[in-house]
């Protein structure tokens, strides 16, 4: 990939995408088990240290991992789609987890239903709007060590937008109410 006036070296798929990405996933999974069991330890100060300090790093993460990731398989010689799917998988993994954990009590039309909930298409909709500023960022980079592709094309600048609009129609627009009485009464018309 040619994007400077060196070129990027396009590293192995081991290095461009299974690392950053496998890393990411056992970054969250170690935080999530941290999250998880920290009452296990009997102490309630130390709990809630213990959920504080691995819940906002693992939400963070979950919501922001287009910050990380897309540089870092940008830069290896990773190509758009090898950057998007890395982007999100580890969001793809956490709704994974969660349907999963939804399958335990509802039927399978139930918790597929339940995936497309706000809570996930809000994080999916923030992350699309994050690669947006993850492209332009990484360009310019790129540009700025002599790389000849303009920075601001349509392609980044839609995904933004794109981005901002899913997360205030879904999680803004009236408190985000509207959007879950319109879930709500899918619901019910698909499930009664």
């Amino acid at each position: 990939m040619r994007l400077g006036a060196q070129a990027i070296k396009r590293r192995s798929f081991l290095a461009r995408f299974v690392f950053p990405v496998g890393s990411m996933l056992v970054v969250m999974l170690a935080l999530l088990v941290v999250y998880n069991h920290a009452w296990r330890l009997g102490s309630p100060l130390l709990k809630t240290i213990l959920a504080w300090a691995s819940g906002v790093p693992l939400f963070c993460l979950l919501y922001f991992s287009a910050v990380i990731l897309y540089p870092m398989i940008y830069f290896r010689g990773g190509g758009p789609v090898e950057q998007v799917v890395g982007s999100f998988a580890p969001q793809a993994a956490w709704w994974l987890k969660e349907i999963s954990r939804a399958g335990a009590y509802f039927t399978f039309p139930e918790t597929l239903y339940y995936g497309l909930s706000q809570v996930f298409l809000v994080a999916f909709a923030g992350n699309v709007a994050v690669m947006g500023v993850a492209e332009l960022v990484c360009r310019a980079r790129a540009r700025r060590r002599g790389g000849r592709r303009r920075v601001l094309t349509w392609g980044p600048v839609l995904a933004i937008l794109i981005g901002l609009s899913g997360i205030y129609f879904m999680a803004l627009w009236g408190d985000g109410e509207r959007w879950f009485y319109v879930y709500q009464e899918v619901y019910r018309a698909l499930f009664r």
